[in-house]
């Protein structure tokens, strides 16, 4: 096929949705590009169009042997066949980029595109080989031993904290992304049912936190335990006014920062005697330590 370089068909700019009609047909129902006879204008020699007519024409343009999208060239040069199904249908040159809703690229049915903006195609996208929680936004942190969640949206990368299970690190992260897109787009885009898997998973596993349930403090710290969220509350008791109340230190990502915090506070209201006197220097050296080794000082 001889080359228009009259013709540009990359991303930022298709021939125009005439000279797109004259090229292909398209089954909406079907999804495919049928290549047309086409006139004589298209083709720089006879030669050239005499061939494409009698060798191509009648035929489905692309190649689905490609890892994703559908690519064909016209006139020479490279192109996606679902933007040029979009200009070809609507006249217009597609917005941001188009989303195949259902996740399969190569499914180019007209009611499974739509124009979205990059950052909401994204999560259409499978879990890398990688991802060893099987969840977008989900990897596990070596340094804090839980599952840390992470948001990445309009260019802008926002962390959401550790949790004790990758399960809880994925509700988080839906939370959070279903609050960026709005609701409406995340239903239509089908995560609502991943939303419904996670905390089925969370309600029925016996190895995350029931959210009907006390925690019970198995921390081995007193003043610890762990949050609902899987990071470590760190708190001590005092007495106000002849009542007894809890002073809330923080939350830290590891049972010994979150202990050792609590045992630097109770030093402190207590007075360096009374702490000694009670045997927690070892205890609070012990701490420093480990925390000295967490962090990697």
């Amino acid at each position: 096929m001889e080359e228009n370089k009259s013709k540009n068909c990359n991303a930022k700019e298709l021939p125009t949705q005439q000279y797109l009609i004259e090229c292909f047909g398209y089954e909406p129902e079907v999804g495919d590009l049928i290549w047309k006879i086409r006139p004589r204008e298209h083709f720089e020699t006879k030669q050239g169009w005499s061939y494409f007519n009698n060798n191509v024409a009648g035929t489905i343009a692309g190649s689905k042997t490609s890892p994703r999208h559908i690519h064909l060239k016209l006139d020479g040069i490279g192109c996606k066949a679902h933007r040029i199904i979009w200009k070809m249908i609507y006249g217009i040159e597609p917005t941001y980029v188009i989303d195949h809703i259902d996740g399969d690229s190569k499914n180019n049915k007209l009611n499974n595109l739509r124009d979205i903006p990059q950052e909401m195609n994204m999560k259409n996208r499978k879990v890398g080989k990688l991802n060893k929680s099987g969840y977008l936004g989900v990897h596990f942190c070596n340094k804090s031993k839980r599952w840390r969640a992470e948001l990445n949206f309009n260019r802008k990368k926002t962390f959401l904290g550790h949790f004790i299970t990758e399960e809880l690190a994925a509700l988080e992260h839906e939370l959070k992304y279903r609050e960026a897109v709005g609701e409406e787009f995340y239903n239509e885009s089908g995560r609502d049912k991943i939303l419904e898997e996670i905390q089925e998973k969370i309600k029925n596993s016996e190895n995350t936190i029931n959210n009907n349930l006390a925690i019970k403090n198995t921390t081995g710290y007193t003043g610890v335990s762990l949050a609902k969220h899987g990071r470590y509350k760190s708190a001590i008791k005092i007495k106000e006014n002849d009542k007894q109340k809890e002073l809330f230190l923080g939350y830290y990502d590891t049972v010994e920062e979150a202990a050792l915090m609590r045992e630097l506070k109770l030093k402190e209201l207590k007075g360096d005697e009374y702490y000694t006197s009670r045997g927690r220097d070892g205890l609070l050296k012990d701490l420093e330590e480990k925390v000295k080794t967490i962090k990697g000082l």
